[in-house]
């Protein structure tokens, strides 16, 4: 498994890097997502995190109540 330095409030770690074969979200699919594994603590609001790597290519709007996710065509 690859493993990666990043920075953090407290410095430098090295964390695994893999790839999720399939991640989906209120319907959304994407595929081969590279991610991150670490810690996030034990606050039961934050299970993870996802970044421009699983948002590229999707229009995201939103309202008070929600957000709306639509994978762009092209």
């Amino acid at each position: 498994m690859q493993r990666i330095t990043i920075l953090t409030a407290n410095g430098p770690i090295r964390v695994p890097k893999v790839i999720i074969p399939k991640l989906s979200v209120g319907g959304v699919e994407v595929e081969n997502v590279e991610a991150i594994v670490q810690n996030l603590g034990q606050d039961p609001l934050l299970a993870g995190l996802l970044g421009v790597n699983f948002f590229k290519g999707m229009e995201l709007t939103v309202k008070p109540d929600r957000l709306i996710l639509t994978a762009l065509d092209g």
